[in-house]
């Protein structure tokens, strides 16, 4: 989280350059990681604008939580501890926010989750910190360098209710010993779909269990490249981003 004195200083550099990019190049510089996003340095400006400081105001406080309510969710986390807060907030009747802060601060609850890493290979830092460099540079070349990109993937939804490891959390004090039996083979649908700034192309649903590279071409040339055409026609160039999927790798995929 930024200090106080880097927003300021954030808050100088966008006045002087004009450029959010810029601003996050000169945090970098000067502060090294954990550069604010373009939405906090925009909010920031604003808050400046309006207040003349960079520093929030003093909050009235949320309500006080009942020992009634801290009991109900104490008992809603022990019986259901793989629920939401979202879903337990609105069984409850109660503010997402009051949960949220019953569950970590009244009851210490902290949520845990399975954690999946890629290897990272002796070339890799150097390969992400040549691509990273090349993007800025594009990005300071073009405004409209990230609205022309289009961001794809595929995912598979199975129909039995498998749970997505990165959305399940479980609530406790300590680290659960939960497994889930991964049932082999279960009905499932594979679904592509492609995000651009300001439009959605898609979703797509195969008709096939699995994606070879030849249907995955097939989709782009029938589905796909017809509507990128379109929209080139509209804004330009579209840059297409696809992930490193074995299909992605047929000869007949651009």
């Amino acid at each position: 989280m930024a200090t106080p004195q880097q927003k300021a200083q954030c808050v100088i550099w966008l006045v002087e350059t004009n450029s959010v990019t810029t601003v996050q190049r000169y945090f970098r510089r000067e502060y090294g990681g954990n550069v604010p996003d373009p939405k906090s340095i925009r909010k920031w400006l604003q808050q400046f604008k309006e207040t003349g400081s960079v520093l929030k105001g003093k909050s009235p406080g949320r309500p006080t939580v009942s020992a009634e309510n801290v009991e109900r969710i104490r008992a809603s986390c022990s019986c259901s501890p793989k629920k939401s807060l979202v879903r337990r907030s609105l069984q409850l009747g109660l503010p997402r926010s009051i949960v949220y802060d019953v569950v970590r601060k009244r009851l210490k609850l902290h949520a845990y989750k399975i954690q999946l890493v890629h290897e990272i290979k002796s070339n890799d830092k150097g390969l992400k910190l040549d691509f990273a460099v090349d993007i800025l540079n594009r990005i300071d070349d073009s405004e409209d360098f990230l609205n022309n990109v289009m961001f794809t993937d595929e995912s598979t939804f199975h129909v039995n209710g498998v749970v997505n490891r990165h959305n399940c959390r479980i609530w406790g004090s300590q680290k659960p010993q939960e497994i889930v039996q991964y049932q082999r083979d279960s009905p499932k649908v594979n679904v592509w779909c492609g995000l651009m700034n300001d439009r959605i192309v898609g979703p797509f649903i195969f008709a096939e269990k699995t994606i070879t590279g030849d249907i995955y071409c097939d989709m782009l040339e029938l589905y796909v490249f017809p509507q990128v055409d379109d929209i080139e026609a509209e804004k330009g160039l579209v840059i297409f981003q696809q992930d490193g999927a074995p299909p992605h790798y047929k000869q007949c995929v651009p």
